[in-house]
């Protein structure tokens, strides 16, 4: 089933100037509806959803040009502005009138004052919950504004960005496409009943809500938030040295084939990847929270500086310090000091800090070293 389009513009114009021009509003408008068109110009094909949906795929209004009229061009588009003060049955009526035809969108300025805009969808939603197919709906405040536009319902027949000709009190796209056909062009006029548009420009309420927004603010309050919600995979202490070896060996169950089904790796292969890929830095793994063991990162990273990569690798640390506990704990160690991530445990099967990890030909050695009491 085809979905209705709703075009949400608020974190695109969050990120534009406070003040943006028309022209910049619609160039976003433009691009979204660009992206959007491209998933739903082409129907999906009528036995996707059997005989029913075919027979009412082929019974759709033709949305193209009259007999001996040359075909409309890509860009030329239908657009009924609406509002939600034409009252429920008025726009369900409009909405089925228009479903499923890809030349004609209607348009909505904003959602209704106080609603939120997920409340707005939602009550979309449950508007068109039962209609296949689904009319093309959007929030684009930026032809309300072209054609200064307090009053709905208003039908526009569209060039591009450019308005050729629009009517108001009328929403019938075929009484707008006619008119054109028949050389009218500007504002036609009055041509039945209206109601003022309720809805407040979406552009302008997120403008505001833009002005007001403490951006600085906000990136300090995720920056310090972070550490309150970062989740530490935490080991016991090592009580004794004890070295183990690992063999990353894997045998292969399934055999591996290149683009052609030609088998690159047969079955019950064994790799080792370290026979490609040497493993010549030195890792160490460590609970930030104890000194002995910042102590001992320390000291193995200082014992190979300037010849050997070192990566540092911490269990945990004092959440309350924050960016500032990580600073001096960087200074401490002498470089950076990275968070321990699953796979890293699991692949180097580790079970207690501090533990350094380096390779020995085609094995890797993980070495748990306890901290000396007292020793900071």
């Amino acid at each position: 089933m085809r979905s209705f389009a709703l075009l949400l513009l608020g974190a695109t114009v969050l990120a534009t100037p406070a003040v943006a021009s028309n022209d910049e509003i619609r160039a976003i408008v433009e691009r979204a509806q660009r992206i959007k068109q491209q998933a739903v110009t082409q129907p999906p094909p009528a036995w996707l959803y059997g005989k029913d949906a075919a027979e009412r795929q082929m019974s759709m209004p033709d949305a193209g040009p009259a007999a001996g009229q040359p075909p409309r061009d890509d860009g030329l588009r239908v657009k009924v502005l609406a509002s939600w003060a034409l009252g429920d049955a008025a726009l369900k009526e409009l909405f089925q009138s228009v479903a499923g035809r890809e030349d004609v969108q209607v348009l909505f300025r904003g959602v209704l004052p106080g609603e939120t805009f997920g409340q707005g969808v939602r009550r979309l939603h449950a508007m068109l919950r039962d209609m296949d197919p689904l009319p093309n709906v959007i929030i684009d405040p930026t032809v309300f504004r072209d054609l200064s536009v307090t009053a709905a319902p208003v039908v526009a027949y569209m060039d591009g960005a450019n308005v050729l000709a629009h009517a108001t009190g009328l929403t019938s796209p075929e009484f707008i496409v006619d008119k054109v056909r028949e050389g009218a062009t500007g504002d036609l006029g009055v041509l039945g009943p209206t109601v003022e548009v309720v809805e407040p420009d979406l552009i302008e309420v997120l403008q505001a809500k833009a002005k007001d927004f403490d951006l600085e603010g906000y990136k300090r309050r995720a920056r310090d938030e972070f550490w309150k919600k970062a989740r530490f995979d935490e080991l016991p202490e090592a009580t004794e040295r004890r070295v183990r070896s690992i063999d990353p060996t894997v045998v292969v169950t399934k055999p591996i084939t290149d683009a052609q089904g030609r088998v690159l790796v047969e079955v019950g292969r064994r790799i080792n990847p370290l026979d490609k890929l040497p493993f010549t830095q030195r890792l160490v793994v460590f609970d930030a929270r104890s000194p002995g063991q910042v102590g001992i990162a320390a000291k193995l990273a200082a014992e190979v500086q300037g010849r050997r990569r070192v990566t540092l690798v911490m269990t945990a640390m004092d959440r309350d310090g924050s960016w500032e506990g990580l600073d001096k704990l960087e200074q401490r160690v002498d470089g950076p000091v990275y968070l321990l991530t699953p796979d890293i445990k699991s692949r180097f099967k580790l079970e207690r800090v501090p533990s350094l990890i380096e390779s020995d030909g085609r094995a890797f050695v993980v070495t748990e070293i306890p901290p000396e009491k007292g020793k900071p």
